[in-house]
């Protein structure tokens, strides 16, 4: 059996992909991982002990949470608003 090797991820280790001249086709063979996370803005592999890969993904992912409570918050007052109007449209007729 004729199989060729190719590392496809050499610094991480993360699959190695062999292709089977016989039966040509490519098999996948998982090897072990290290410890790894991944960033939670852009998905790039991290060691452990860090949450973003730089400082932008870092700043990009607080904007968008600062601007995800604010359009929380424009909803609530909304809904109390509209509340309140229905409110007194009921018991003022």
């Amino acid at each position: 059996m004729n199989i060729t090797n190719v590392n496809l991820s050499p610094s991480i280790g993360v699959t190695r992909i062999c292709f089977n001249k016989r039966r040509r086709s490519l098999l996948a063979m998982p090897q072990k991982l290290l410890q790894h996370k991944h960033c939670i803005t852009c998905g790039k592999a991290i060691t452990v002990s860090q949450d973003f890969c730089s400082e932008e993904c870092e700043t990009d992912h607080r904007q968008l949470l600062s601007k995800k409570r604010r359009q929380l918050l424009f909803l609530w007052v909304g809904a109390v608003a509209i509340l309140i109007i229905v409110a007194f449209i009921s018991f003022s007729g």
